[in-house]
């Protein structure tokens, strides 16, 4: 497997936005992706769908971005590192 990208602040706050949106995700909207927990920008999204923390979804409508498992549990590993 390739060297991995280093998880920045960036990629944490938008790992919280999908969280916060749900199964949903993000919509592929003007100039962003769009959810119920905030707005995650066109050029910060590839990064999460390389390090595979979040990955596109082409059901419906619109193209959407979801938070995978492997980003659940880094988001968990980092809370309850801060939490200790």
């Amino acid at each position: 497997m390739a060297d991995e990208l280093p998880i920045t602040a960036q990629m944490l706050k938008d790992l919280r936005k999908l969280e916060e949106s749900g199964w949903i995700g993000c919509a592929r909207g003007r100039g962003a992706w769009r959810g119920t927990g905030g707005n995650i920008g066109l050029h910060d999204a590839p990064m999460l769908t390389q390090a595979r923390l979040a990955r596109k979804v082409y059901k419906g409508r619109a193209p959407r971005i979801v938070i995978t498992e492997r980003g659940r549990k880094l988001l968990a590993s980092r809370e309850r590192r801060s939490d200790a």
